[in-house]
């Protein structure tokens, strides 16, 4: 789940009820106290996953870099133990061949879902598409030779901006806001940049919003997790939420 605080989860002691679901993987699970990202964005901290290295070692820390062909990563390594190996991702930060992080993938066995689209008034939006990736994964799991182990990895975005959660969720979660910001991506990189400071409403509004966003993307796996059951695979198959 790209962009995710633990510390906006009710499982790591957050008072809102964002994420069930996760509580509940949690509850009947291990749950790691402490555990850091390699890379604070997308990027080189999946080629981290992939790969058990550090950005130093693996050399992916920005879009100029591949990952290298003698690198070898998780999916090569189950596919040489017999695994198949399916991806669904959900932006291009980590889905563009140009950075061949997908080794031990067939090409057919990866699906981008696009994250984004064209705005209104030009410029591009970021969606939640994160139910379109459930599915891609359900359709995964459904064609899989049932003889044979797999290896899914299913990749959320909808908890990065742009903050767009359904309207229940907003409601929900988000009190009445005066001020001006939007929540969009575009807008936040342009205050970064420009080196301002938000106010305290701003900055509860951007919180009440990301917690709205966790929400929806939690509704997405309260409906994945039952699906596994359904199927039988649970008792089988390890389930790891980073």
């Amino acid at each position: 789940v790209d962009t995710l605080r633990p510390d906006h989860l009710g499982c790591y002691g957050h008072e809102r009820e964002t994420s069930p679901a996760i509580d509940a993987l949690a509850a009947r699970g291990v749950r790691f106290a402490d555990a850091s990202s390699a890379a604070p964005w997308t990027l080189p901290s999946h080629a981290t996953m992939f790969t058990g290295l550090y950005p130093s070692h693996h050399g992916v820390k920005d879009y100029s870099h591949r990952l290298p062909q003698e690198s070898v990563t998780l999916a090569e390594i189950l596919r040489e133990r017999g695994f198949q190996t399916f991806a669904v991702i959900n932006t291009w930060n980590i889905a563009d061949p140009r950075f061949e992080i997908f080794q031990g993938f067939a090409p057919e066995d990866v699906r981008y879902i696009r994250e984004t689209a064209q705005a209104a008034g030009g410029g591009q939006v970021i969606l939640n598409t994160g139910a379109e990736v459930e599915q891609a994964a359900r359709a995964f799991l459904a064609r899989r030779d049932s003889s044979k182990p797999f290896f899914l990895l299913a990749h959320f975005y909808d908890a990065h901006t742009d903050f767009t959660p359904t309207d229940e969720n907003r409601a929900r979660f988000v009190s009445p806001y005066p001020g001006k910001l939007d929540g969009t991506t575009g807008q936040l990189m342009e205050l970064r940049a420009r080196g301002l400071r938000l106010g305290e409403a701003d900055l509860r509004f951007l919180r009440e919003m990301y917690d709205a966003e966790i929400r929806g993307l939690d509704d997405i796996l309260a409906r994945f997790f039952p699906f596994l059951e359904d199927e039988g695979l649970v008792k089988d198959t390890l389930i790891v939420l980073t």
